[in-house]
């Protein structure tokens, strides 16, 4: 809905552009924080979006790498618990 309103008198779209980078940027910085991962000190979304990635990628690849170490067992139908994995870390 913001969208469709007009700019204000003497605004300029490219300080809004430059805030909404500013926004996009210290959301994904955020989110690196919150998992202790280190970040690049640059204002590049698409890098800083493709270090997030290869993040996960790695976050996943450690839990399937638990996941496959350990049998199933009855009740847990294959599937290790997350906690499961956490407390045997």
């Amino acid at each position: 809905m913001l969208a469709q309103v007009p700019l204000p008198a003497g605004g300029m779209w490219e300080d809004l552009c430059f805030w909404a980078q500013q926004a996009a940027e210290l959301a994904i910085k955020a989110v690196y924080q919150q998992h202790g991962w280190l970040f690049p000190f640059i204002h590049d979304l698409a890098r800083l979006l493709n270090g997030l990635h290869m993040n996960v990628e790695h976050e996943w690849s450690c839990i399937g790498k638990k996941l496959r170490g350990k049998g199933p067992s009855p009740g847990n139908r294959g599937i290790t618990p997350a906690r499961k994995i956490i407390t045997n870390a």
